[in-house]
């Protein structure tokens, strides 16, 4: 049987949602190996700009395009699978004891830093130099700045509750509903809160604010508040330290 190749087409590309499986409308173009080169490259080409946006998923804290890069050499990798097969194990249930946890705002500037605002009181990060010359954009700024408010609900003992945490990002917002993002960086941020939600059985959510009525704008950009700044501090995590410092 000859050796094929597979040409997957999401119409439109614009709807496909990545969770435990696609449910996006799907065609399969299927080509025989014995294509001429410049059909195959041409085939390559489509595929390129869909490969990061469907394979950085993450339903269940765990990216999955290395372990494909892995299996799709067409050399054996038992590492790569066991890797990949223990980790579903640790993937914890998300659940609540009904404990609600309201009034967090989230925001960020690329300029400066994050701003975390609950219930009036207010905290911040700076970015360090090494932010600005990674070129991170907006959306990953955003996506730290919700990744450092449940760091911080955490580290105050906050667990098996139900958090609303408030962001003027679209983007952050979608990426963490859908379960995917075409951004690496911003995928390995959600990544990592996806973890943090299932190991303390947080059961989080994100509503939209407008960024005029975002309280934790004038932080992210190193306003002080009037209000006092929130009790405590925050050990910033490894994965953040390189680039984010408390102030």
């Amino acid at each position: 049987m000859p050796a094929l190749i597979a040409l997957i087409c999401f119409d439109p590309p614009t709807s496909i949602l990545l969770r435990n499986s696609c449910r996006a409308p799907l065609s399969v173009t299927v080509l025989p190996a014995s294509i001429s080169p410049d059909t195959k490259a041409r085939a390559l080409r489509h595929l390129k700009p869909w490969i990061p946006e469907c394979t950085h998923a993450f339903p269940e804290s765990r990216l999955r395009l290395s372990f494909i890069n892995h299996m799709s050499t067409g050399v054996a990798s038992p590492k790569a699978a066991s890797s990949h097969s223990e980790h579903e194990p640790h993937v914890l249930p998300t659940r609540s004891t009904g404990e609600d946890v309201q009034g967090i705002f989230v925001d960020a500037a690329t300029s400066w830093g994050a701003g975390l605002v609950i219930n009036g009181y207010w905290m911040s990060w700076r970015f360090r130099d090494e932010w600005q010359l990674a070129e991170r954009n907006n959306n990953v700024a955003e996506t730290i700045a919700f990744e450092l408010a449940i760091h911080y609900l955490i580290a105050h003992g906050t667990s098996d509750a139900r958090v609303l945490i408030h962001c003027d990002s679209i983007s952050v917002i979608t990426a963490f509903n859908s379960g995917r993002s075409p951004n690496e960086e911003q995928a390995r941020a959600v990544e990592r809160i996806y973890g943090l939600r299932d190991v303390y059985h947080l059961d989080v959510q994100m509503q939209h604010v407008a960024g005029k009525k975002n309280p934790a704008d004038a932080p992210s950009r190193g306003i002080l508040l009037p209000a006092p700044r929130l009790p405590g501090s925050l050990a910033i995590p490894p994965s953040l330290s390189p680039f984010v410092e408390s102030v």
